[in-house]
């Protein structure tokens, strides 16, 4: 699986819990060096840690099973009393998830098309093997790719409904609970109040995320990564050495590093106690679940203990839920602002705490909010969850009159794109000119005023500084009004408009024939 990223095995968690040796009863038993032949009494198989071989294998899903449920995910559920349970020798959660079986219709091996009911694990684990394809699938169709088999595996878990409701975390029974794909499958297409996030760490690295979090919301996130192979050692009986090789850590901080909330814990020590909070050092699965915080911005931080093997990335798999983001933003936006600089220049600033699949921001400007035309473009992140900065100056040479409006229209690497809501600047300019026109001019040209507030004075010069015309404007001529030069050579010529109460001025340029 560490090899073939999208490739998610799933393994059935065994048959074997209750199974026995009736005293007296001929048995191999290791014993060290090699195998030998015993007839000693043995301890019945379970209740814990009774699942055989592979089905302890850290980066698979493992399957226990539960009776069929025809009414849904009702009440508290129990595993077949034959079902395996964990934990596995290190202390990992497994089964990873429990699913129906006992009587399930399926292929038969009579003949080519013969169907059979069966039970068992074997039947559990096909039966989320099948569903799970099934998501994949509509991964493809949403965004074009599969997901990681990191991925797979935590949107599955974090999707699960627990064997027991009242109970939170997993446990060593039902690990993570019973799967429920329709839940996966709505968590999928609401992307406003959920977050898939694929990424890597690096080496003495970290990864954040900002999320926004409602009085009201239960913050739920799950962590997920496929682990290298942990050496091989010599068999020993019930080995306790961790077989986790990167030990990657999720946890909760509010703006001022204060730390919130870990992950749930087992403890294989009291099998049966409930799930606890802590540092999470067996398992490649981490969950950590919030409620009850106050309104605000929140950080979710990754990061690993030691060293990464051989210093190499980590791939990994964050799945979020409960969390608030503006619903017509495919970025988490800290600020947006619009300030005036000078008369002839406009700050535009924005923070995001999150970006994903972002190619870039579009910046649009107007002088009404149902006319904005692109002014800028700012390339995005891509995949960012950390916090990022972006600034822009629009300047304007004759400066900035009156109120101007400004949007940010984001656009995915897939196309798609969307908008901000839209900010507005006014100016107190108390003379400006709209326009000049015609540019270039024969005879005359014709001037159009706004925002006339004061008395001012129009002045034009050749392109020698000669002073060909003087006039004043007063507020009673705002409008437009004709300026004739037909006795002027060809050539450039600068219009000056100053106000005669503060002296500021401005200057356009036109061209006569």
């Amino acid at each position: 699986m560490y090899a073939n990223p999208y490739y998610l095995m799933v393994k059935a968690s065994g048959n074997d819990r209750g199974e026995g040796i009736a005293p007296g009863t001929p048995h191999l038993e290791w014993l060290g060096s090699g195998w030998v032949s015993r007839t000693s009494t043995k301890d019945s198989v379970g209740p814990y840690d009774c699942i055989p071989t592979f089905g302890n294998a850290k980066n698979l899903l493992c399957v226990g099973a539960v009776p069929a449920m025809p009414n849904g995910l009702v009440g508290n559920i129990n595993t077949f009393s034959y079902s395996g349970w964990g934990p596995t020798d290190d202390g990992r959660i497994k089964p990873d998830l429990v699913a129906a079986s006992g009587n399930i219709l399926s292929v038969g091996s009579a003949t080519d098309t013969a169907y059979a009911s069966l039970g068992g694990t074997s039947m559990a684990a096909p039966n989320v093997t099948g569903s799970l394809l099934l998501l994949q699938e509509y991964q493809q169709q949403l965004k074009g790719r599969y997901f990681f088999n990191a991925t797979l595996k935590a949107l599955a878990i974090h999707s699960a409904r627990r064997c027991k409701p009242a109970v939170l975390g997993p446990d060593y029974e039902c690990g993570w609970g019973i799967p429920d794909f329709a839940k996966a499958i709505q968590f999928m297409q609401d992307s406003a109040r959920n977050s898939i996030v694929e990424s890597v760490l690096h080496n003495q690295d970290s990864f954040e995320m900002f999320v926004y979090i409602n009085a009201t919301d239960t913050l739920r996130a799950t962590l997920a990564w496929t682990d290298p192979k942990a050496a091989n050692l010599f068999p020993v009986f019930n080995d306790s050495t961790l077989k986790l090789v990167n030990d990657l850590d999720l946890r909760l901080y509010n703006l001022n590093d204060s730390l919130l909330a870990f992950p749930f814990i087992l403890n294989p020590n009291i099998p049966a106690a409930p799930a606890t909070s802590g540092d999470n050092f067996r398992d490649n699965v981490e969950q950590l679940f919030a409620t009850a915080l106050p309104a605000a911005w929140y950080k979710l931080k990754i990061k690993h203990k030691g060293v990464l093997q051989n210093t190499l990335s980590q791939k990994f798999s964050l799945i979020v839920s409960g969390r608030q983001t503006s619903a017509a933003l495919p970025v988490s936006y800290l600020s947006w602002e619009a300030s005036p600089i000078s008369p002839k220049e406009i700050s535009l600033s924005w923070v995001t705490a999150q970006e994903i699949n972002n190619k870039q921001f579009d910046v649009l400007h107007g002088l009404l909010p149902q006319e904005m035309q692109k002014v800028a473009t700012l390339a995005g992140k891509g995949n960012a969850q950390t916090l990022s900065r972006y600034q822009f100056n629009l300047k304007q040479e004759n400066g900035f009159v009156g109120t101007q409006y400004f949007q940010l229209r984001q656009i995915d690497w897939d196309g798609s794109a969307s908008l901000s809501n839209t900010l507005a600047v006014t100016f107190e300019t108390p003379l400006s000119i709209a326009a000049v026109y015609p540019n270039p001019f024969s005879d005359y040209l014709l001037v159009r005023y706004v925002s006339v507030q004061a008395e001012s004075l129009l002045n034009i010069y050749n392109q020698q500084g000669k002073l060909v015309f003087s006039d004043i404007v007063t507020p009673t001529l705002a409008g437009e009004s004709s300026v004739q030069l037909a006795n002027e050579s060809s050539g450039m010529y600068y219009l000056v408009l100053q106000n005669r109460a503060n002296g500021e001025t401005v200057s356009f340029k036109v061209m006569k024939h």
